[in-house]
């Protein structure tokens, strides 16, 4: 199942995995787990990489931690398993972000980013174009997570949870009143913005558009063209 910013979203703990110590073994297989460690660790260090730096490998970690939390949910994750992915140690990944907490940050980060870069139109233009865009980052940053993560967010972290869900809807507030004069006569941009989180939310959901046989993509276009028709005039 899927959520929506209204599930957007336990906290096990806020604090930190502490890190585990190392278990006995020969001193030949322990050197070599070092070494070996040690190069993937270089070969993501920022002062070995010379094109993308800390900002690459910071993107990796929220990258890996976004992959998993889609399915999982936040409580779910566990530091080692990220390590893993991305072929370096568990001190790496805390050097760049010290916390769970501070991996959720920066992606709500990343989502704020992506709301502000969806083009608003200008009074009076055709907003189609517009709430395509939007329909394409409400389905990469919302609904290809799972209701676990957003009971998540909202539950371990409410002031994350809030801080997103405000800049979506200021967002949708100011589309709202661009595209107040291409509404039908008697939709009001409340019952607009309303009726688009409905179609969204059910759209976007595995067990409504693979019972239709169709992709989450075509579903949303599909439930899209269906409220692009009932809501606003025909340009």
């Amino acid at each position: 199942m899927r959520g929506g910013p209204d599930m957007l979203g336990p906290p096990r703990s806020r604090n930190r995995t502490p890190l585990p110590g190392f278990p006995v073994l020969r001193i030949v297989a322990l050197t070599s787990t070092r070494v070996n460690r040690r190069t993937a660790d270089e070969a993501a260090s920022p002062a070995q990489d010379g094109t993308n730096g800390e900002n690459g490998l910071r993107r990796a970690i929220v990258d890996a931690f976004a992959k998993r939390a889609k399915q999982a949910g936040i409580r779910a994750i566990v530091t080692d398993d990220l390590a893993k992915d991305l072929g370096v140690s568990k001190k790496t990944l805390y050097k760049h972000f010290r916390s769970k907490e501070e991996m959720v940050l920066a992606l709500i980060d990343r989502w704020e980013a992506s709301v502000e870069r969806t083009p608003m139109p200008e009074a009076g233009a055709d907003p189609i174009l517009t709430m395509r865009a939007w329909t394409k980052n409400w389905e990469t940053n919302t609904l290809q997570f799972s209701r676990s993560f957003w009971s998540d967010l909202r539950k371990d972290h409410p002031e994350l949870y809030r801080r997103y869900r405000s800049a979506v809807f200021a967002k949708m507030r100011a589309l709202g009143r661009l595209m107040q004069p291409q509404l039908r006569p008697g939709i009001t941009p409340q019952f607009a913005w309303e009726s688009y989180l409905v179609l969204m939310d059910n759209a976007g959901k595995p067990a409504f558009f693979e019972r239709a046989r169709m992709t989450r993509e075509q579903s949303l276009n599909a439930a899209l063209e269906l409220w692009i028709q009932g809501t606003l005039v025909a340009s």
